[in-house]
């Protein structure tokens, strides 16, 4: 009886069989794994690219919001110095009517004096220096107080804005101008004013005007001037 016998196998025949059977199923789990590698590999990338781009993209929306938030800090600094000094400005001027009114009261006095006059029209000119004067005194110590807080003004400008700012700069030089007209002012409530200290205290008010339109025009480096005015101013 005769069987069918198959091709029989060489020796690079059985060796490739045997690399096919053993090997080819490692190679096939490797490229697997490979792929899937690559795969992961490829969606890090992806995913890192997002991150990136989503980092960035919050990193412009906060620097925005920063510079919102400063922009704002300086506007509410800069509406706080103005409105600090819009009121030193009307106590000068309303201290300047009391030692006008006082120094008035002064020469009426004095010229009583050297007419002689006596009973109760003298006292009544006593009594409107008296009144005179604690006028002034109330005011000048407001007023004292007023002017010096415009250098404090300067300081916090100067923060929020830094040092090298034309606001600081022209801030100062208007609180200076304030304090500089406050203290001519002030002169008389010591004694009447000659015509030389009348005329100082007058150059002190062109002074201030002439150092507020240097700093308004400062302030509008940063924000249009209708923002910047108090409220109700």
């Amino acid at each position: 009886m005769l069987c069918a016998v198959g091709p029989r196998m060489t020796g690079e025949s059985e060796f490739l069989h045997i690399f096919l059977t053993i090997i080819g199923p490692v190679l096939i789990a490797s490229a697997a794994v490979i792929a899937a590698l690559v795969a992961r590999r490829t969606a890090n990338e992806r995913q890192l690219k997002q991150l990136l781009h989503d980092t960035q993209r919050q990193e412009v929306a906060l620097a925005h919001d920063r510079e919102m938030r400063d922009r704002e800090h300086v506007r509410s600094t800069i509406s706080d110095a103005i409105e600090a000094l819009t009121e030193a400005t009307y106590l000068v001027i309303a201290m300047g009517s009391a030692v006008t009114t006082l120094e008035r009261a002064r020469e009426r006095l004095s010229a009583a004096e050297e007419d002689a006059l006596a009973g109760k029209a003298f006292m009544d000119l006593q009594d409107a220096l008296n009144s005179a004067y604690q006028e002034y005194v109330a005011l000048s110590d407001q007023t004292h107080e007023s002017t010096l807080s415009l250098f404090a003004n300067t300081s916090r400008i100067r923060l929020v804005v830094g040092p090298e700012s034309e606001l600081v700069e022209t801030h100062k030089t208007l609180a200076n101008a304030v304090r500089s007209w406050y203290e001519n002012v002030t002169q008389g409530g010591i004694k009447n004013r000659d015509e030389d200290e009348l005329k100082k205290a007058a150059n002190g008010l062109q002074d201030t005007r002439r150092a507020r339109y240097r700093f308004e025009d400062a302030c509008r480096q940063w924000f249009g001037w209708t923002e910047l005015r108090p409220a109700g101013k």
